[in-house]
């Protein structure tokens, strides 16, 4: 899901670079799986986005018997992510519904905040896990004559720069995707 917004909001991918510590605390994931990872995405066009994953400061499902918190609203569970371009910058908080707008005033060195986008109410987890709408509106588009809600080839894109996001994790370091075209 994060892939799918960051390649909204910044557009086609140039690089990503992987910063993660040398060993995952938590005994129970597998050895090759980082507690947590920071990747920085650069755009074709200069901006560039931070986003950060954690294992290990979130509560986690793992456990039995079966453990289902509110996770938008259990601490460490979180979905941000921070886009910063040439002309301005945005902060999504995912959980909480809202997409903070800031533009940057080069001439008068200072930022200034434009706007905050609500995109609620939403069931928390339909804000990114509403597979049930994905396929109603897919079985829809496709009945009345359309195409597929996102086409094969946006797909396609979206898999190169995850499975370039998962060799930048595993060399902790940086690729390029012109690699994986």
């Amino acid at each position: 899901h994060q892939l799918d917004i960051i390649r909204t909001y910044l557009g086609p991918i140039e690089e990503i670079t992987a910063y993660c510590p040398p060993k995952n605390p938590l005994q129970f994931y597998p050895e090759n799986v980082p507690g947590n990872v920071t990747l920085m995405l650069k755009a074709a066009g200069g901006a560039v986005c931070n986003f950060q994953i954690f294992h290990d400061r979130a509560v986690t499902y793992y456990r039995q018997p079966n453990y289902t918190p509110v996770y938008h609203q259990a601490p460490g569970h979180e979905f941000n992510i921070s886009l910063i371009g040439t002309k301005a910058s945005c902060y999504m908080r995912i959980y909480d519904e809202e997409l903070h707008l800031i533009k940057l005033d080069h001439d008068n060195k200072e930022n200034r905040f434009d706007r905050t986008e609500v995109f609620s109410p939403n069931h928390p987890d339909l804000s990114h896990h509403d597979m049930r709408g994905l396929l109603l509106n897919f079985i829809e588009s496709v009945g009345n004559g359309g195409p597929a809600v996102d086409p094969a080839e946006d797909a396609l894109e979206t898999m190169r720069l995850a499975f370039a996001a998962e060799d930048a994790i595993a060399r902790r370091g940086t690729v390029n995707l012109k690699d994986y075209r």
